[in-house]
């Protein structure tokens, strides 16, 4: 007998991508008997969410009602957007109530509609996260704020993926207008989108804090705290403690 309970974690820690690809691939097979190692392939998944799957695939022989069952729980899912707030780490680790930083940030990415605002010390090696960033509406606007330091080689990243005519707006730390004993770094790192929903992470953009370090972070809708932020970092901007990085430095 299959688990709703199993199937509701699963759908609640994959990407909306990658949980339509286990749909598409559990169709007209046998679950009990396929291998974790090429369900994890096949679909992209990580060890957490592999090993769920797995669990799950073996309560059953029919793929057909697998699939449906999951397609339908997930549909389930968007329609209730019940949650406020959610634990997000990086680490090999399976909870309940806690989210891969990777899988939050690209099911933030693909609920975006309106704007994506990325607040980060350390961008890094990130493809899949920048093609997603490019594959979205051109319509959608994307900024970056980043520390001032190694700035040459993380806005080369950021752009090289993007045409001349929808480059997202990058700001950097001022740093002339400040001492480094008054104001050493921008430490924080924070994306929000569509001012709706915010992800406050220890994480940097890096494959390293995705895949092999603990990281520890906080997904949150509360009205409250986005609006705070948003304000902050738009006063910071006003007083100049970031400023538009000149294209001819991408």
């Amino acid at each position: 007998m299959l688990s709703i309970k199993q199937i509701e974690d699963l759908v609640l820690d994959t990407p909306d991508d990658k949980i339509k690809l286990i749909i598409n691939y559990l169709k007209d097979k046998t679950p009990s008997k396929l291998s974790p190692i090429i369900i994890q392939d096949e679909c992209r998944l990580s060890s957490s969410q592999t090993d769920i799957l797995e669990k799950i695939c073996k309560q059953t022989d029919d793929g057909n009602l697998l699939s449906i069952t999951i397609s339908a729980i997930s549909k389930m899912r968007e329609q209730s957007g019940d949650e406020i707030s959610r634990l997000v780490m990086s680490g090999d680790f399976l909870h309940k109530n806690a989210s891969q930083t990777h899988d939050r940030i690209y099911q933030m990415i693909g609920r975006a509609k309106h704007k994506i605002t990325i607040i980060g010390y350390w961008v890094f090696k990130m493809s899949e996260f920048f093609e997603r960033l490019e594959s979205l509406p051109k319509n959608i606007e994307i900024t970056f704020i980043l520390n001032d330091e190694n700035l040459q080689s993380h806005s080369t990243q950021i752009v090289k993926n993007w045409n001349k005519n929808s480059r997202p707006q990058i700001y950097k730390l001022n740093r002339k207008l400040f001492s480094k004993k008054k104001l050493n770094k921008l430490h924080s790192k924070v994306i929000i989108i569509d001012d709706t929903e915010i992800l406050i992470t220890s994480a940097n953009l890096t494959i390293r804090a995705m895949e092999s370090n603990i990281e520890t972070g906080v997904w949150t809708k509360d009205k409250k705290i986005i609006s705070a932020c948003i304000q902050i970092f738009k006063e910071f901007i006003e007083k100049r403690v970031f400023v538009p990085l000149e294209e001819k430095k991408y």
